[in-house]
């Protein structure tokens, strides 16, 4: 959908909580998604870190399915697109 993501690895360094997937949205918003599935539950941590991105003017979220992040970013503005391959 044009946005630039990357799967987060968390390590013994690294933040509690900070969400599955990281990026920039095409107008150079912050997006964090929490992935989840149907009944997986949320931390306390992870809460706090999308709770962190929002307030600071990114797009936190949880998801736990793909229509629901096809969802959340068409709500802001995020249409889908063709990608060329080559």
């Amino acid at each position: 959908m044009g946005c630039f993501c990357f799967k987060h690895w968390s390590g013994g360094f690294a933040r509690r909580g900070i969400s599955d997937i990281l990026g920039c949205l095409p107008d150079g918003r912050f997006i964090a998604v929490e992935v989840k599935a149907e009944k997986g539950r949320v931390s306390e941590y992870q809460e706090r870190f999308i709770e962190d991105v929002n307030r600071c003017g990114g797009l936190g979220f949880i998801a736990r399915s793909v229509e629901e992040v096809r969802e959340r970013l068409s709500q802001v503005g995020v249409k889908p697109r063709q990608r060329k391959l080559f």
